[in-house]
């Protein structure tokens, strides 16, 4: 294969790499992608450190600080210094408090209503 003919494929296997990452949003795009995906494996783990949990919960770090210091989240501290968060600790948490859509409460009534027997008067 001549010179020649190894730039010009080069050039075209260039231009498809180019074409290839805009399709993907440029590499700036690319990165963001990345970094959120690693950001993201916290999932995987049992134990989170303050900052994985902070991402995870959506909360700011010093909002996640006063939660701990009021123990109104459940979190570990060995050896006193370091916050850590158990995973499934977090999932119960976040669910404590569900609020029911306009649905569920239909539902609710219907199955109240139909549950109880018609008074005679």
């Amino acid at each position: 294969m001549t010179k020649n003919r190894q730039l010009e494929d080069f050039n075209a296997r260039l231009r498809d790499f180019e074409n290839r990452l805009e399709a993907l949003g440029g590499v700036d795009a690319i990165n963001e992608r990345i970094e959120s995906i690693a950001a993201k494996l916290y999932s995987t783990k049992e134990v989170l450190t303050l900052e994985e949990a902070s991402l995870f919960l959506g909360l700011s770090k010093s909002q996640l600080y006063k939660l701990t210091a009021s123990a109104a989240i459940p979190h570990y501290k060995p050896g006193g210094k370091y916050i850590y968060f158990d995973y499934a600790d977090l999932i119960e948490w976040v669910r404590q408090n569900p609020v029911k859509s306009k649905r569920q409460h239909e539902l609710d009534a219907v199955r109240y209503v139909t549950a109880k027997p018609i008074k005679k008067r």
